[in-house]
């Protein structure tokens, strides 16, 4: 096996493994739980006794008491994927003119998708570079 497919064949199996990983890293969960309970008792209750001129009693009892019992319970579920800072990349370029090359960058996060980062190659190049991912 010559060294320029052995070079192919490894930076296509990291990449690979770097993909499989990246599928594979457990997600968080977060489980939020709302419980809210209201109870309101109102006692109101009047006795009134009337007395007829015939002299007969008669009692009379208003009841406005009230009772609310509200409950209200929910929960919910959000799952989200970890957000990696980091990223590192590889290539094997060839080119029309037989021109072999090989490319390394490392890249960092900086705000939100955004990716700055350095790359260099075997011919000795250098640079910085963006990123954005959507």
């Amino acid at each position: 096996m010559s060294y320029s497919k052995f070079v192919i064949y490894s930076i296509v199996l990291l990449a690979v493994g770097g993909s499989i990983g990246y599928t594979m890293t457990p997600t968080k969960t977060v489980t939020v739980t709302k419980t809210v309970e209201k109870v309101v008792v109102k006692r109101d209750v009047v006795t009134r006794v009337i007395k007829d001129p015939s002299g007969t009693e008669t009692t009379v009892i208003v009841d406005r008491s009230t009772e609310n019992t509200n409950t209200e319970a929910g929960s919910r579920t959000e799952t989200s994927r970890i957000n990696k800072d980091w990223a590192v990349s590889g290539a094997y370029l060839t080119g029309l003119n037989g021109k072999k090359e090989i490319v390394g960058s490392v890249s960092r996060r900086v705000i939100g998708e955004v990716y700055v980062g350095a790359f260099g190659t075997s011919e000795g190049r250098a640079g910085v570079g963006f990123t954005f991912r959507f």
